[in-house]
């Protein structure tokens, strides 16, 4: 899990892959030193419609779909705009997969 102020996202890692999950939340601009290659990723997820705008918040984009990355430093310099250690993730529990309902 990642949260820093408006910025949040939930990932799943698994066999050297992670996958941002939908409704993760990031920043829509970068700093001006953000690394080209992480600029055009963020350009690239926002002209597949992976990455919109959140209604009402024209500062944020969310994903409309789970989408890959190379790495969680990868995935938290891409929601929160700027070169990020990635430190920030946290590990969480879930008593439930993604999209199951709690079973009873």
């Amino acid at each position: 899990m990642l949260r820093s102020g408006e910025v949040r996202a939930h990932a799943v890692c698994a066999g050297g892959t992670v996958v941002i999950e939908a409704g993760a939340r990031g920043r829509k601009t970068s700093v001006p030193s953000h690394q080209p290659c992480i600029k055009r990723k963020a350009e690239e997820l926002r002209a597949r419609r992976i990455l919109v705008t959140v209604p009402g918040r024209s500062h944020l984009v969310e994903a409309a779909r789970p989408f890959r990355v190379p790495s969680l430093v990868n995935a938290a310099r891409l929601l929160l705009g700027n070169n990020d250690d990635g430190r920030g993730w946290r590990r969480v529990a879930r008593s439930t997969p993604p999209g199951d309902a709690p079973r009873r």
